[in-house]
């Protein structure tokens, strides 16, 4: 496989990407969804450079593809989202590639009458969106690689790496 973003790089963006985050929500108390099981390495290591901000940590786990494909729909497989009402919300995403499942986990959300809704990707696929639906806040635009490593997978696979890698054929 080939490093397509090494550990230092990811360690720089994220710490930037929660600084952006803490000055916005100084002070505040937020809900951070994190998208198991893919955003909880980025989700980790952003929320620990946010530590101005108050804080309450939910997860859910959100399905759509099987392997390199997508397989359907988007189903809320783990969590609830129905402790939001009023409160600033943040999900956070390893990829948006198709935007399906942001649109998704955006709508759900937005049913429960939160203060607002902001999604942060470490990842963005923009050649590869499907819908119309864009993160608020990207780590780091990509091209239309299969990516693994930092919490991304391939088949439950890779996930541990400490960089974002470039799947190529025979690598799997």
């Amino acid at each position: 496989m080939k490093v397509l973003i090494d550990r230092e790089a990811l360690a720089t963006r994220i710490a930037a990407m929660g600084a952006t985050l803490s000055e916005r929500f100084r002070g505040e108390e937020i809900v951070a969804i994190v998208v198991l099981r893919g955003a909880m390495f980025f989700a980790a290591d952003l929320l620990r450079a946010m530590p101005e901000v108050d804080v309450r940590i939910r997860t859910l786990r959100a399905a759509s593809y099987a392997g390199t494909r997508r397989a359907g729909p988007v189903r809320l497989m783990h969590g609830t989202v129905d402790d939001v009402q009023g409160r600033h919300v943040l999900i956070l995403e390893d990829i948006l590639d198709s935007g399906h499942t942001a649109a998704f986990l955006r709508d759900l959300v937005g049913r429960h009458d939160p203060r607002s809704v902001t999604v942060a990707a470490l990842l963005d696929k923009p050649s590869r969106r499907e819908v119309d639906e864009q993160a608020d806040l990207v780590g780091f635009a990509i091209d239309d690689h299969f990516v693994v490593g930092f919490g991304l997978d391939l088949d439950q696979r890779f996930r541990h790496l400490d960089h974002i890698a470039i799947v190529e054929d025979g690598d799997t």
